[in-house]
């Protein structure tokens, strides 16, 4: 006995089941298409908190190195201050001993000249 194998050839696809097959292909691809959409959309507002938060902790770096400078700039103007005043001092010091060391040299007390230029 001779075995024929069964034909495995499909069927031809009545048109109406091809345009059944061609709406749920098109709607799977819809589907997929405002997945996609929603996806994009999630990433994009991630993106955005992201930026944000980035933008915020650069200003907020910026903000801490400006008071930083701006302690370091203080600090040094208190201290330059200071030393201006130290210089006064000693100056003002050197002017009156050489006053009292010249009024000296004249015989002169720096009591009497004080009490001759109050009269």
């Amino acid at each position: 006995p001779l075995m024929v194998a069964p034909e495995t050839k499909k069927a031809a696809l009545t048109p109406e089941e091809k345009e059944e097959q061609k709406k749920a292909l098109e709607e799977k691809l819809a589907r997929l298409r405002a997945e996609k959409a929603k996806s994009d959309k999630e990433m994009e507002k991630l993106q955005e908190i992201n930026r944000i938060a980035s933008m915020k902790e650069m200003t907020e770096a910026r903000k801490k190195q400006q008071e930083q400078e701006e302690k370091i700039l203080q600090e040094k103007r208190r201290r330059e201050k200071e030393q201006d005043a130290k210089d006064k001092a000693r100056v003002r010091a050197e002017l009156a001993k050489d006053k009292a060391e010249r009024l000296a040299k004249l015989g002169i007390k720096p009591e009497d000249a004080a009490a001759a230029k109050a009269a």
